[in-house]
């Protein structure tokens, strides 16, 4: 991106592009972030709350079944049947022995098998059988870690009762070996042996636990492992040291995440209050966050895909928006006629519009110390026919105040043959003085008059009261400050007239008024309308003549302008016509000119071509003069009208055209809904067609319709009745015929001769 040619980079380009980068980054990773943080602690906390929970249910078996066991040992140590000496009569009392110890392990699905244990003798009995104490460790069940002498030790030791966790045992009776886990229970006389199934355990667990990734392990209160789900030796080796590690603390934390061997598990941890046991559940987090992993891995490639289309549409958008301000800044530049090496566009623009106001305060400076001089030229303009309406005075003037709100204009002028002598600040506070009296239903400005010894006062009234201007103007000019006890001024006072461009006529009608104080008298306020005019009552004025003007202007016909012009001038040298008649005929003359300027929008004239003023009246010699410039500004003004209307006519003719093109399909199309849609009579619109195509609009509808339908028939195989529609026509057979009339053949014939080749 180049500023401003100079070969350099945008830094506001740049500056606007990151930020919105950014705005757009930021949120995508927060939001990430905290979503999947989101996610993964609900997810930690399901996990581990689920997790506490089936320990919970498993400790409560487990413990359950400790309970059992003791208190089956009891039952075992106070049943008679049970006794050393009551086994001991014969053989039926050991067999009823061993129906009891069935009975006690039938009911519990635990129970692999139950051994009583005369203590230190040989004698071993259980729900299966009568042994031997050798032949029982040694051949009925081998254990793998469990010897002959070991086995003595603990079932004849301490008076608690303990467990040998898992272990293999070989059972002869079914030629298998069993995972048992053996509870030993003593008392006085006997020792109880629960051998337990581990398979049972195992289930308990597997079945409350949640998924095959999950382990759960048992522990006793020493650290020993009672019983793991699965076998992760590295596991049970990383846990102890963290359990044994403050585990009578009861703040500690029963769930969260323990690292084993840089690898993270979420653990859920119980200690049984009966048996001291820790109940552990672990969980890997890889496996357990597996599904918001793959998640966060594809949404990372979405954020990645919508980060990189964000920053493109980005790009797009900040080089739209930023193209007016280079474009802006490039203008300021331009306009200002220096370079802006080391700022920002906004800065170029900002140091631009500095200038730009540095100047406009010069030049409102400059405008300020010329305020009189554009003052008096506007005036002038305003005398002269210029400016043609209000509204327009008002806007040129408005700055400078000058303002027109009444609706009725005149012109009244000062005459003394001491303004001359009279420096030009005196004359200046005869103005001021003569405007600042005005009452608030007159307005009016001054100025110097094109005679040094006038001054012209330009008015516009609330009224149209003649006469009490005239009243106005008399007490004013009685208050006028002298600085000569001789001073008499002679006012002249035109008619009043409903538009700014009648306010020249006025001028001339006070310019002649104020020449007739050489016959009412010196110091006096003369209106026009109280002279009285030898031979103007018998004057016919030209008025129909200067419509014909008008309307011959706008025709382009310089013919019909001649001659009216002819005409006029004729009448003011064969009719003896009193010198103010016919400089008001010029002036009108003139001014219908003008108007038909103004009406046709012809807002631009060249120098060489501008237009005469009111002031020219005194200038011309003869009234051949007069015509001969009329007839020439005449002939270019036409000539300008007649370019101006062929531009418009052939606009108008390529969006007719356009229409017709647009609309010929439509059934509903007609000269009507045309003309109502250009604002247009119904008979000029054919005519104006017509003169510009050579054609009807009817005719030219049905030439392109025909097109259309051969159109059709050569490249469709559309039925006729459907491309009859589609052209705009509702009756097929009226179709047929007018396409018979107009190709000579019909439109089925036209079918297979274009198909066929022969018809193009």
């Amino acid at each position: 991106m180049k500023i401003r040619g100079e070969g350099r980079k945008s830094r506001l380009f740049f500056k606007y592009l990151i930020s919105y980068i950014l705005i757009l980054c930021i949120p995508l990773v927060f939001t990430s972030i905290f979503i999947f943080g989101f996610f993964n602690r609900i997810l930690e906390d399901e996990i581990t709350n689920s997790n506490l929970t089936m320990l919970m249910h498993i400790n409560n078996v487990v413990d359950n079944q400790i309970l059992e066991f003791k208190k089956i040992s009891n039952q075992i140590v106070n049943n008679y049947k049970l006794k050393p000496h009551t086994m001991d009569k014969n053989t039926t009392a050991k067999m009823e022995a061993i129906q009891e110890l069935k009975n006690y392990s039938i009911g519990n699905d635990f129970i692999y098998n139950l051994v009583l244990y005369v203590r230190n003798t040989d004698f071993i009995i259980s729900a299966s059988g009568t042994y031997d104490a050798g032949n029982f460790i040694n051949y009925a069940y081998n254990y793998e870690n469990w010897e002959y002498d070991d086995f003595l030790k603990d079932v004849n030791g301490s008076g608690k009762p303990a467990f040998r966790y898992s272990d293999n045992v070989f059972v002869s009776g079914s030629n298998c070996v069993e995972r048992l886990i053996t509870y030993i229970v003593p008392n006085d006389q006997c020792t109880v042996i629960f051998m337990i199934d581990e398979n049972k355990l195992k289930n308990l667990i597997s079945v409350k636990s949640g998924t095959a990734y999950e382990n759960t392990v048992i522990l006793d209160s020493g650290g020993n492992l009672v019983i793991s789900l699965k076998d992760w030796p590295h596991l049970v080796a990383g846990i102890i040291p963290i359990l044994t590690r403050n585990a009578d603390n009861e703040a500690e934390k029963k769930t969260g995440i323990m690292q084993i061997r840089e690898e993270a598990y979420f653990y859920s941890r119980l200690k049984s209050e009966i048996t001291g046991w820790n109940y552990i559940t672990l969980t890997p987090e890889r496996e357990a966050l597996k599904s918001v992993f793959n998640v966060r891995k594809a949404a990372f490639h979405w954020y990645l895909l919508i980060a990189l289309a964000g920053c493109c549409i980005i790009y797009y958008a900040t080089y739209r928006n930023y193209k007016p301000i280079l474009n802006l800044s490039r203008l300021a530049e331009e306009k200002s006629g220096k370079r802006t090496a080391g700022q920002t566009e906004i800065e170029a623009v900002a140091s631009a519009i500095n200038q730009m106001a540095d100047d406009s305060l010069a030049l409102k400076k400059s405008l300020n110390s010329s305020r009189a001089a554009f003052r008096d030229s506007l005036l002038l303009d305003l005398l002269r026919g210029r400016i043609d309406s209000a509204d327009k005075f008002n806007s040129m003037g408005g700055d400078i105040g000058l303002s027109f709100t009444y609706p009725f204009f005149n012109v009244c002028i000062f005459h003394s043959r001491h303004f001359r002598e009279m420096e030009g600040a005196w004359k200046s506070a005869v103005i001021k003085k003569v405007e600042g009296a005005l009452p608030a239903f007159i307005q009016g400005y001054g100025r110097d008059g094109v005679a040094e010894d006038t001054v012209v006062f330009i008015l516009a009234a609330q009224e149209n009261d003649i006469g009490l201007i005239k009243n106005t103007f008399q007490s004013i000019k009685c208050g006028l400050p002298s600085s000569n006890s001789d001073l008499k001024i002679s006012a002249g006072i035109g008619n009043i007239c409903r538009s700014t461009g009648q306010i020249g006529r006025s001028y001339l009608e006070a310019a002649t008024a104020v020449d007739y104080k050489f016959i009412f008298g010196e110091n006096k306020i003369i209106l026009f309308n109280e002279i009285v005019i030898k031979g103007a009552g018998s004057i016919v004025y030209p008025e129909k003549e200067l419509k014909d003007i008008q309307l011959y202007i706008k025709q382009g016909n310089i013919e019909g302008i001649e001659n009216t012009l002819t005409a006029i001038v004729q009448k003011i040298k064969d009719g003896d016509m009193p010198i103010v008649i016919a400089r008001c005929i010029c002036f009108d003359m003139i001014n219908s000119v003008l108007k038909v300027v103004n009406e046709i929008g012809i807002s631009a004239v060249p120098a060489e071509r501008e237009y005469f003023d009111i002031e020219e009246l005194n200038h011309f010699n003869t009234p051949e003069e007069l015509n001969d410039r009329i007839m020439r500004i005449c002939t270019e003004l036409c000539r300008d009208i007649r370019e101006s209307k062929e531009s418009r006519n052939f606009s108008l003719k390529e969006k007719l055209i356009r229409y017709v093109n647009e609309n010929f399909e439509d059934q509903n199309f007609c000269v009507k809904s045309m003309a109502d849609a250009f604002g247009m009579s119904q008979s000029y619109l054919s005519r104006f067609f017509k003169d510009q195509t050579g054609q009807t609009l009817s005719e030219y509808q049905m030439f392109l319709r025909m097109e259309k339908a051969k159109y059709y028939l050569r490249s469709t195989g559309e039925p006729l009745k459907n491309i009859v529609g589609r052209v705009g026509y509702c009756n097929e057979a009226s179709f047929v015929r007018l396409f018979k009339k107009v190709e000579g053949i019909t439109p089925g014939e036209f079918r297979k001769l274009s198909q066929n080749g022969n018809y193009i």
